[in-house]
């Protein structure tokens, strides 16, 4: 009776220890998934990070080259204005010279 008593306990032991295993095996395989699930969203918020410094950086460029734009109108205005006023200043040497002349020829 003892021998049967025994080997039921073995058999109960067995059974318990197949159960502990097949719940470790359980439990790792969640623990995989949930890493796995993490990992994924970790590159998920990575992409979405590079596409939004991607956007910012696109949003940069524009802001330079309209930037560069604003300048190139800005000397060609200045360039302009410049062209104008030597324009204006050999126009006033030329009629203070001619006013000179004029004033000369009355003395």
């Amino acid at each position: 009776e003892q021998a049967v008593t025994a080997a039921r306990i073995d058999v109960l032991n067995r059974h318990h220890q197949d159960a502990l295993a097949r719940e470790q095996q359980d439990n790792d395989t969640v623990q995989e998934d949930i890493s796995l699930s993490h990992k994924e969203e970790l590159a998920n918020v990575t992409t979405i990070t590079i596409c939004k410094q991607q956007e910012t950086i696109d949003e940069l460029r524009d802001e330079v080259w309209l930037k560069r734009s604003e300048v190139k109108d800005l000397k060609l205005d200045m360039k302009t204005a410049l062209q104008l006023a030597a324009a204006d200043l050999e126009a006033m040497r030329a009629n203070h010279w001619k006013e000179k002349r004029i004033l000369f020829k009355k003395q």
